[in-house]
């Protein structure tokens, strides 16, 4: 039987047989030497477009130096302190010289390119092949967003000692303390952590962005929340980027800060145009707000609160049965109440946390399709619409989610 670190010398082996015939969607690993303090801006995702830190010095250009050997990366690293396994696409590998200058195999002469193609015939890109498999410090420019997932391994050297291989997760549980490299000399010590989001990904949604955020910054995320809209607000007013300033100093990598700054603009510009109108249109709805187990529930203010929900459907009525409770015009959406604080699941009742950023906040009465009831009333609100088209509707008019009070507590609540 082949041991462990047989098959991975194999793997590299097989590696560097094909970077003479390299295709742009292969798969290759790669290794990246660096210290400590720099692994709080990699770890967790980074963004290999941005100008990164050089140890050598040398011209400041964007993209990070990797190469297929990892004896490489140790000469490259600080005493061989930390080295990155990274699994990544050809495509996103460019051939360099020394400087970082990807875009030298352009300038070079006819009969040089001639060579190269002749070299490599069968990779789309020779210049790349060339530099990698070149004897004197084989490497390559790694470019573009490298996710967490792409990190295999980490090779970690405790002062004093040898080095060792761990896997990503296995390199987080060792719980090192470092002051990071942004913030050297003076800042504080900060653990090395597993942040569970890509700070390099600027996909999420604005409601993951803002759970991304509140794990980064170790904070609720109804604070992160009221931060970054005040942010918001203090930009419009001043002409400044502090959201995006803010966005930078949680780490989250350049391409991610751009999307996100944004996203989170769009997200409050149609939350503050829709406010203007859609609170004189629900006002006649029968406006409430309330505190319960220490939660503010009001209109317009961002809410996030425990919540419980019997997941078993209510029984569909025969159509000749006229609704008791409203269900020929009620909005579409999650059913749910606030929970107390100690609630815990049971039989068919979940439990979990949801966060309202613009809740319509209303008088109970009853939830019947009486004139007095909450669902009636809203359904006037918006002109007549029932079921889905009545939470379209309530949505476009920048709500995501519906509480309603009934004296000295909620009673309804729908998540939209």
């Amino acid at each position: 039987m082949t041991s462990p670190s047989a098959l991975h010398v194999a793997s590299r082996w097989i590696q560097a047989a094909q970077l003479d015939a390299l295709k742009p969607n292969d798969r290759l690993t790669v290794y990246h030497g660096t210290r400590l303090a720099e692994i709080f801006d990699l770890i967790n995702g980074f963004d290999a477009n941005k100008v990164h830190y050089r140890h050598y010095g040398g011209p400041r250009h964007a993209g990070l130096f990797v190469s297929p050997s990892e004896d490489l990366a140790e000469r490259f690293s600080d005493r061989g302190e930390v080295i990155l396994e990274i699994e990544t696409q050809a495509k996103n590998l460019h051939g360099t010289d020394f400087s970082g200058n990807i875009g030298r195999e352009q300038h070079l002469n006819e009969k040089t390119q001639t060579w190269l193609r002749e070299e490599y015939p069968d990779s789309f890109r020779p210049y790349l092949s060339m530099t990698m498999l070149q004897s004197s410090e084989p490497q390559a420019l790694l470019r573009g967003l490298v996710s967490p997932h792409q990190i295999k391994r980490v090779r970690y050297k405790e002062p004093g000692g040898s080095p060792k291989w761990y896997s990503r997760k296995e390199f987080l549980d060792l719980g090192l303390e470092m002051i990071p490299a942004r913030d050297q000399p003076y800042g504080r010590k900060r653990k090395i952590r597993d942040l569970k989001y890509d700070l390099s990904y600027p996909g999420y949604s604005v409601d993951e962005f803002f759970s991304a955020a509140a794990g980064v910054a170790e904070e609720s995320k109804e604070r992160v929340i009221r931060t970054f809209k005040m942010l918001w607000e203090a930009d419009q007013e001043r002409g400044d980027d502090t959201m995006g300033e803010f966005l930078e100093q949680l780490g989250f990598e350049p391409t991610a800060v751009k999307a996100y700054r944004k996203k989170l603009g769009d997200y409050w510009s149609r939350q503050r145009v829709a406010s203007r109108w859609s609170q004189n249109q629900v006002a006649d709805a029968g406006l409430a707000s309330i505190t319960e187990y220490g939660v503010r529930f009001q209109t317009g203010v961002s809410v996030t609160f425990p919540y419980m929900r019997n997941t078993e459907g209510a029984p569909k009525l025969p159509r000749h049965i006229q609704p008791v409770y409203g269900q020929d015009i009620e909005p579409a959406g999650r059913y749910m109440l606030h929970a107390h604080p100690s609630f815990e699941p049971f039989a068919t009742w979940e439990g979990g946390e949801v966060t309202f950023h613009n809740p319509l906040v209303l008088e109970y009465h009853s939830t019947s399709s009486a004139p007095e009831g909450w669902k009636r009333r809203l359904s006037i609100a918006f002109g007549g619409k029932k079921k889905r088209a009545l939470s379209t509707a309530i949505r476009q008019a920048g709500f995501d989610g519906i509480v309603t009070v009934d004296g000295n507590y909620t009673s309804e609540i729908v998540e939209l």
